[in-house]
């Protein structure tokens, strides 16, 4: 029996709301590069070829398919062309969305699903940065419409597309494999005739992902942070892409929403282990800094779960089912909006506004020195837009502890952390007062406080 065609409502609604999702994303692309973007662009091209890529990197900072598009395009692109298939398979992912919430559990749970891919803050984000989980959670996406697809009929065609897009979800990003698992306990969990054929196409994913870790994954390195326990990092995750404030009662209210849904789900098996692997396999292994987007790509599946939920209510939950989930639906979209208009607002941080006020306001405009309180970050960041600066830039990253002290000293602060203050006394007694302090807003990016030498 073949599946009837969809109205034009929902595919008119569909189109609209794939647009939105695209404005938004393109708007966020405007940002200058943050810290992550740059440690992958820089390391990218300093390989010898684009095979060295998959071999040589040897940071959790390469993601494999994102830094083979960086090292294409090189240094001197746009921001938004770097963050290109970001962007657009961001976008992608509401179609994905629909189908894949379409295939689980009818229209209704796609139309919610693709709302929530479109306008989720995350997912927006990290749809505008050249990172990748956007591509992922794309490739995520596809996967499961492709699985089901095949589960059900057996077709021969969705088994390959399934091994190609959850190959490419692998090469996207790392997280992706605990929605692989996810997704695999599920079809060895769910009875059916086909239980045991349906695992079979995971064996290409899995075999690329064996090949990944002789050839890199065995020599990364991690970057890392400053502490961020996995129980935080993973409620902060969830709190976001619903639309909570992260931290205090709305995080964990949004966690338990998002394992209330995946437990009623028709998938359950599946939408619990996304939810709850990457939590378990951080605490397991006592990371410290386990941040919110470790978890957003599995997140995906039991944000499906939440879609099936809501569209449940709608269909069978009578009045009270409908007035919930109106209102579930009005707190979100209020929420969201804020966080989407602060975003577009704020960004990733000032970075080319900063280094035009100390190149403008300079003592020594021909010797601009400056030092952080964190050099590896701060200095990666400012040095990149500096030399992208038509001309250069007269500005000098210098050791504070070495020589004379610098003219200007810039401290970031992430999301809750200690303030400096509009004065402070460096180590060598050299006072500074406060001239700039710009904001960031969400999951990356922090508060930059740039200080002059006081005169």
């Amino acid at each position: 029996m073949t599946r009837a065609a969809p109205a034009v409502g929902p595919v008119a609604l569909l189109v609209l709301l794939a647009t939105v999702a695209l404005v938004l994303r393109a708007l966020g692309a405007l940002d200058p590069l943050w810290l992550d973007e740059i440690w992958s662009l820089e390391r990218a091209l300093a390989v010898d070829d684009w095979r060295a890529v998959l071999t040589s990197i040897r940071s959790d900072n390469n993601h494999w398919l994102v830094s083979l598009w960086l090292r294409a395009l090189g240094e001197d692109r746009p921001a938004w062309a770097l963050r290109l298939p970001s962007i657009v398979l961001g976008a992608l992912s509401v179609p994905a969305a629909w189908l894949a919430g379409r295939r689980r559990a009818g229209a209704a749970a796609g139309g919610v699903a693709a709302a929530l891919v479109a306008l989720s803050y995350p997912f927006v984000h990290y749809g505008s940065e050249a990172r990748g989980y956007a591509p992922a959670i794309f490739f995520l996406l596809a996967s499961v419409w492709l699985l089901e697809r095949f589960a059900a009929d057996g077709r021969r065609r969705d088994a390959i597309g399934f091994a190609a897009a959850a190959t490419l979800g692998v090469a996207s990003h790392l997280t992706f494999t605990f929605a692989l698992a996810a997704l695999a306990l599920d079809r060895l969990l769910r009875p059916g005739p086909r239980r045991g054929r349906a695992l079979v196409p995971f064996l290409v994913p899995l075999a690329v992902l064996a090949l990944l870790f002789v050839v890199d994954l065995r020599h990364w390195t991690v970057a890392g942070g400053d502490p961020l326990p996995a129980g935080r990092g993973f409620a902060d995750a969830t709190a976001w892409l619903v639309g909570a404030r992260p931290g205090g009662p709305g995080a964990v209210v949004t966690a338990g929403l998002l394992l209330l849904a995946s437990l009623r789900s028709s998938r359950r098996a599946g939408d619990v282990a996304a939810l709850l692997l990457p939590w378990v396999a951080a605490t397991v292994a006592r990371a410290e800094y386990v941040p919110p987007r470790y978890f957003i790509v599995p997140l995906a599946l039991p944000l499906l779960a939440l879609a099936e939920l809501g569209a449940d209510g709608l269909r069978r939950g009578g009045l009270a089912g409908r007035v919930a989930v109106g209102l579930g639906a009005a707190y979100f979209l209020l929420h969201q909006s804020f966080f989407l208009r602060e975003f577009l607002e704020h960004g990733r941080g000032p970075t080319t506004a900063v280094i035009e006020t100390m190149l403008r306001t300079s003592r020594t405009p021909e010797d601009v020195t400056v030092a952080f309180d964190f050099a590896p970050r701060g200095a990666t960041v400012v040095r990149h837009h500096a030399r992208r600066r038509p001309g250069g830039a007269a500005l000098r990253v210098v050791d504070p502890a070495a020589g004379a002290p610098p003219e200007f000293r810039l401290h970031h602060v992430f999301a809750g952390g200690p303030d400096v203050g509009d004065r402070f006394v460096d180590a060598a007694g050299t006072p500074y007062v406060l001239v700039r302090r710009d904001d960031h807003f969400g999951l990356s990016g922090w508060t930059w406080l740039l200080y002059r030498r006081a005169t």
